[in-house]
């Protein structure tokens, strides 16, 4: 999907734009979860705001479909010697189960999926996890879906959010998941955000 993400400008864009921002917050409450050291994968990793946290205390993976976030990461933490999967959260289908994570990571990047391609995604982390892995995930919150920049906007509530992930699975009829927690917090205005813990079943 050709994005405004997808070109050099419209990354260094987005950089700019999240100066100040980065998800530790999140990523502290990964940390109440699971031990330090452990392996993490972070969906939508972009210029790497995140992840470069998430290398503090964890094994890390990163991922993007976005060529021009990989090219931009690579020429300036090269040295740092952190995995970039060429993968967005829509694509973990075809990722190698061989590599099993303690926890999957995202933050405002699940939004961006269809319901299907969300349900999908669901399938496929629980399959990269090992067992009794934890995910964190942050959305928009409200009850709007828009598009921008050729990208879909979805916004939850916590009830929609937890209703998504507590869908029984597919295979044996069991719920996949365990929500721990749904928690709002403020990013941009007052409690705009929600940050979901669960636990693969």
């Amino acid at each position: 999907m050709v994005s405004i993400y997808s070109t050099d400008r419209g990354v260094e864009e987005y950089v700019a734009m999240c100066e100040g921002q980065d998800g530790r917050a999140l990523i502290d409450r990964l940390c109440q979860l699971i031990p330090v050291g452990s392996k993490v994968l972070e969906l939508g990793s972009g210029p790497g705001i995140d992840l470069l946290i998430l290398a503090e205390f964890f094994s890390v993976t990163g991922s993007d479909p976005s060529p021009a976030f990989r090219r931009r990461f690579a020429r300036l933490h090269d040295d740092e010697g952190i995995d970039y999967l060429d993968l967005g959260a829509q694509d973990l289908g075809v990722a190698d189960p061989a590599h099993l994570y303690a926890a999957i990571y995202s933050n405002k990047v699940l939004h961006h999926l269809s319901p299907d391609e969300h349900q999908a995604t669901l399938v496929a982390q629980r399959r990269l996890l090992t067992s009794g892995g934890v995910v964190v995930h942050s959305y928009w919150c409200g009850q709007n879906v828009e598009q921008h920049g050729g990208m879909l906007f979805h916004q939850y509530t916590a009830d929609a959010l937890e209703q998504l992930w507590q869908a029984n699975d597919t295979v044996s009829g069991k719920p996949a998941w365990t929500v721990l927690d749904i928690t709002a917090y403020s990013e941009l205005g007052f409690e705009d955000s929600l940050c979901l813990t669960a636990r693969a079943t």
